[in-house]
């Protein structure tokens, strides 16, 4: 995500394949042809799109149209990257805190003190999952 996050704030053109390769990277699946990304997350993790955002729910090519296009949506997407980013960050160390954006660093920050909290559960089948809020994707 941060790969991603560096490439738009300096690149609008290589939004699409850097999305594309991205996901095919993490998970090992190629993104389908006009497959938006709501379609991925379901198609790949099984994961239900009914609660995904407007972003998630256009292809890689349509982010990098809209990004070209449309500074608002460019700045919003760069900023929605980055709160996911930065809970993402706290969940890989297992806490929990709220989060505001600094508008002069252009940065979230963490505005309470973080609290341990377990993201991971063990399936009977030795199987790792991370439960998380869908809020918490872009």
């Amino acid at each position: 995500m941060g790969i991603i996050i560096d490439k738009i704030q300096s690149r609008s053109q290589v939004v699409e394949k850097m999305i594309s390769s991205a996901c095919e990277q993490i998970t090992g699946n190629a993104m389908l042809e006009n497959e938006t990304l709501a379609e991925y997350i379901q198609r790949v993790f099984h994961i239900p799109a009914r609660e995904m955002s407007d972003v998630l729910r256009k292809t890689p090519e349509e982010i990098e149209n809209e990004c070209l296009i449309n500074k608002t949506f460019r700045h919003q997407l760069i900023k929605n990257l980055k709160r996911s980013y930065k809970h993402i960050h706290l969940i890989q160390e297992k806490k929990i805190a709220d989060i505001r954006w600094n508008k002069s660093t252009k940065k979230w920050h963490t505005v309470s003190e973080p609290i341990e909290k377990e993201w991971f559960f063990a399936s009977s089948s030795g199987l790792e999952y991370c439960w998380l809020p869908f809020d918490y994707l872009p």
